[in-house]
C-alpha cells in the first residue's frame, strides 16, 4: 500500500468523525471542552488501527487461508445482530439528553 492510498483511506475513515464534530459545535460548546472532544477524537483515531492491525495479523495468522471465507461471514452476524437488537428495543418516549440524539453517551 503506497503512502497516497494510506493517506486518502486514512481522510475517507476520520470524515465520519469531522461529521461528528460539526454536529458537536452546533451545542457551542467551550473551547476547553471542545479541545477535550478532539484529543479524545484523535487518540482513539490513532489507536484503534493499531489494535486492529494487531488483531488482524493474530486472526490471519490463526485462520490463514479460511479469512476469506471467515471475514465476512462475522461481518453477517454482526450486522444481523445489531439489525434484530435495534428491532427488540423499544425507542424512548423522549430523548432527555442531547448527547443522546448524537449516538454519544451522557458525559
Amino acid at each position: 500500500m503506497t503512502v497516497v492510498s494510506l493517506l486518502f483511506l486514512g481522510l475517507v475513515l476520520s470524515l465520519d468523525n469531522a461529521r461528528l464534530a460539526v454536529a458537536l459545535g452546533a451545542f457551542g460548546l467551550s473551547l476547553r471542552r471542545a479541545l477535550k472532544i478532539a484529543l479524545v477524537f484523535g487518540l482513539w483515531d490513532g489507536f484503534s488501527p493499531l489494535v486492529g492491525l494487531l488483531i488482524g495479523r493474530y486472526f490471519g495468522e490463526e485462520i490463514g487461508e479460511w479469512a476469506d471465507l471467515v471475514g465476512p461471514i462475522v461481518l453477517l452476524v454482526f450486522g444481523l445482530y445489531l439489525v434484530v437488537r435495534s428491532l427488540q428495543s423499544e425507542a424512548p418516549e423522549e430523548l432527555d439528553e442531547r448527547w443522546v440524539l448524537l449516538g454519544i453517551p451522557s458525559p
